[in-house]
């Protein structure tokens, strides 16, 4: 075999790969956004709110508010954009991997982690010399609070009266 034959194989053959791989990924492959309506990212969400919402007058979320707003979250997502909804997606699915996890100094799981280190972990994010984990954690902090306080029956721990003129 000639050396330029070899050569002339072994791209065809990259190229057919290559090609094969990404029919396969695009035929294959579900859209991100999918990883964010399974349980597990409910758990996520459930264990984040109360770390982004803290307690209001004191008195800590309790199991039914906390699901409502995980409820609330998820409509929410589900009302964006769909390519919004895929980062949100990879969001998600990348921080469901344990070795992400043991970077971030969380607990096997969001939810054996502690209220410090998700504290630890959004203020890490926060502050961040890296814009693009500061955007991840706003986004986070953005989507949680406002559909938190989308409902009217929370306004009242934080002293909100409601909109000066009521619609409807």
């Amino acid at each position: 075999m000639r050396r330029r034959t070899f050569i002339a194989a072994g791209l065809g053959g990259t190229f057919a790969l290559a090609g094969a791989g990404l029919w396969w990924q695009k035929k294959f492959s579900l859209p991100a956004r999918n990883a964010v309506f399974t349980p597990e990212s409910r758990l996520f969400f459930a264990a984040l709110i109360p770390a982004i919402i803290g307690a209001p007058n004191r008195t800590p979320l309790s199991t039914a508010q906390i699901a409502a707003a995980v409820d609330r979250v998820l409509e929410t997502i589900e009302q964006l954009p769909l390519l919004t909804q895929d980062e949100i997606g990879e969001l998600i699915s990348l921080l469901h991997l344990t070795a992400v996890r043991k970077l971030l100094a969380v607990s096997p799981s969001w939810t054996e982690a502690t209220a410090e280190e998700l504290a630890q972990f959004l203020q890490s994010w926060r502050t961040h010399p890296i814009a693009l984990l500061q955007s991840a954690y706003l986004a986070l902090h953005d989507l949680i609070s406002g559909s938190y306080y989308a409902d009217a029956s929370t306004w009242a721990a934080i002293g909100y009266p409601g909109p000066a003129v009521q619609f409807g």
